[in-house]
């Protein structure tokens, strides 16, 4: 009986890498190394089928810091922004005073009073 021969991760790398590179046939493969033409491309197929990590990007801390600070620039504009739009608006409903409309008047005079008491905060969304 024949004990089966057990090849490293980086035995079977150099095997196929001989094939791909060097062009080496892969019936001269199997017969220097003694295994089957299937063997080999078992191996061929694990290693494309798991490649891919080899290409992924790796985090490195400079990246890292670049994203986190430029997450963290955003923010400080978005807050800066919203706390523009609350001055405006604090400002505004200072100035503003108590606005009651009668009962007696018409539809078209309340859409006007309402128009210009919520004007200045739709234009708020614009900023």
């Amino acid at each position: 009986m024949s004990k089966r021969k057990q090849f490293t991760p980086e035995q079977k790398v150099a095997i196929v890498r001989r094939h791909l590179v060097e062009k080496v046939p892969v019936s001269d493969l199997c017969d220097e190394f003694g295994m089957h033409a299937n063997q080999y491309y078992n191996w061929q197929k694990q290693l494309f089928e798991n490649a891919a990590p080899a290409f992924a990007r790796r985090p490195n801390s400079a990246n890292e810091k670049r994203r986190q600070h430029a997450a963290e620039k955003k923010l400080q504009q978005i807050e800066k922004k919203l706390q523009e739009r609350n001055e405006v608006v604090a400002g505004w409903l200072r100035r503003q005073k108590p606005h009651k409309l009668p009962a007696s008047e018409g539809a078209e005079n309340q859409i006007d009073s309402c128009y210009t008491l919520f004007a200045p905060v739709c234009l708020l969304y614009a900023l």
